[in-house]
């Protein structure tokens, strides 16, 4: 089972702990980030979420209340009944175990239920497909490419955009 919350000041250093090198940086993030990673750069990203009027943070927590994975609800728009799921991060350690595809799902869930949204939408380069397929799972399909999204060291990376509708 997976439980959601709002992402913390004291989760900082914990999610610090999973980002293993600039690159895996770099996949998460899209730049929005400096490597190396640092406390006070999370910190700042966290407070303009929780000052934003469309996104916040969520942390992922196992059942045992443990923290195994984090990302934003952005974008969010009423009006339009839909929200953009980003910057999507599990600790290395736990995948693998079908827990990523639980946190999504519960993740669309909450904004099919609590937030009352219609639909969901994601981008994943094309660099991360073991992601891919935990979206995938999760029950989103792939709407378009966005290509050359992002160069990160001379690569160029193509972003899946992927959508979930919500079944009336």
């Amino acid at each position: 089972m997976v439980r959601l919350r709002p992402f913390k000041k004291l989760d900082i250093d914990q999610m610090l702990s999973w980002m293993e090198d600039e690159r895996q940086t770099a996949v998460w993030a899209s730049g929005v980030f400096s490597w190396p990673l640092n406390r006070e750069e999370i910190l700042a990203r966290l407070i303009q979420a929780q000052e934003a009027e469309d996104e916040w943070a969520l942390a992922c927590l196992d059942e045992q209340g443990e923290l195994i994975g984090q990302l934003y609800m952005r974008m969010v728009h009423y009006k339009e009944n839909r929200v953009h799921l980003n910057m999507i991060v599990m600790d290395p350690t736990r995948r693998g175990q079908g827990l990523g595809t639980e946190m999504v799902k519960k993740t669309v869930e909450y904004a099919f239920s609590i937030l009352g949204m219609q639909k969901v939408t994601l981008g994943v380069f094309d660099c991360n497909p073991g992601a891919h397929i935990c979206y995938q799972k999760a029950g989103f399909q792939d709407t378009f490419i966005e290509e050359h999204a992002y160069e990160y060291q001379g690569e160029i990376w193509n972003r899946q955009h992927m959508a979930i509708e919500r079944k009336v």
